[in-house]
């Protein structure tokens, strides 16, 4: 075939005219059988790669991971060869580097302030030591309405904290519509959801954001029972006996906490009669009957953001049955 090429060639065949006489000597030489086995094969290397690489814990960013998840054969081959390293030793079980004793700064910084100041974490306000495998994938989840200025003394004292203990974490801010009641209990549903869809957390603190903490002993963890972290502004006595689970808790003198001072929201008046009832009800009502809309999913330095919004009708008549939200999305 290249001496034919050739000898046109040297009889003044143009670049248009060599190219078509390629394409009908492939013609000749492969049939549509041939291709199909080469496409069937194609595929089946790609799903295998798939197998391979697109299970991987993420290496970069949230937004980097997400479209790696959905991107071709190609990408997903050669992320996982470029960011491959060499394995991390477990972090020490007790942190080496906490202080103890911290006075919480309730210093007022601007957004570009504390995003320079935590260059080191990933968008969504996701970390994980650099220098050891975290044993512990924590993600905290932080129910919120209007409350800005809490919110960045909160992220000024947590993340140090949180990074001093070699937690890997992420911290995820859920908001509601304004149209719709505030609800603290829906919102850490929506959190453990949400920040499940993102990364394979190991377990859940649910965390107010006008909280400090004053001792970094006071590890943000994943232990075998529940854990109570804010023992010392603990206002109520309660036990959660309905599940025969055992609370644990830190000495007072380590699960310290400030309270940020804010003006008083408006009392549910029926919340007694729920809390009563919640014996009664916690086993087909919460997660498993949750229902609400996404309205924003952002991916900021210092937290993911994401706002919802629900039914006010369906909760109050308690017709809020399934969880129901595009889960291809995000």
């Amino acid at each position: 075939m290249t001496t034919s090429l050739l000898e046109h060639g040297l009889n003044g065949l143009n670049a248009k005219q060599i190219l078509r006489l390629l394409f009908r000597k492939f013609r000749d030489l492969c049939n549509l059988r041939c291709i199909s086995i080469i496409g069937l094969a194609f595929l089946i290397v790609q799903f295998l790669l798939l197998i391979l690489y697109g299970h991987t814990r993420c290496e970069g960013e949230i937004c980097v991971t997400e479209s790696r998840n959905t991107s071709s054969f190609y990408s997903i081959f050669f992320w996982n060869w470029r960011k491959k390293g060499p394995l991390l030793p477990l972090c020490p079980t007790i942190p080496p580097g906490l202080y103890g004793y911290i006075k919480p700064s309730t210093e007022v910084l601007t957004w570009a302030e504390l995003e320079s100041k935590f260059l080191n974490l990933h968008y969504g306000g996701r970390y994980k030591p650099p220098n050891c495998t975290s044993r512990h994938r924590v993600a905290i989840i932080v129910p919120f309405r209007d409350r800005e200025i809490h919110l960045k003394i909160f992220l000024n004292n947590l993340h140090p904290i949180l990074q001093r203990q070699q937690i890997e974490y992420g911290i995820y801010v859920v908001d509601l519509d304004l149209k719709v009641q505030f609800n603290r209990a829906l919102l850490l549903n929506v959190g453990v959801l949400e920040s499940l869809r993102l990364h394979d957390y190991q377990c859940f603190i649910f965390h107010d954001v006008d909280l400090l903490p004053e001792n970094d002993n006071n590890l943000y963890t994943c232990p075998d029972n529940p854990r109570h972290m804010s023992v010392a502004v603990n206002r109520l006595k309660y036990k959660i006996n309905a599940m025969n689970l055992t609370i644990t808790r830190y000495h007072p003198g380590i699960a310290r906490y400030i309270m940020l001072p804010h003006a008083k929201q408006e009392e549910n008046l029926a919340r007694f009669d729920i809390l009563k009832s919640g014996k009664v009800t916690f086993m087909r009502d919460g997660i498993n009957t949750l229902k609400y809309d996404r309205l924003i999913l952002d991916f900021r330095r210092l937290l993911t953001y994401i706002m919802v919004t629900v039914n006010q009708t369906e909760i109050a008549s308690g017709r809020g049955i399934r969880y129901d939200i595009d889960t291809s999305q995000g």
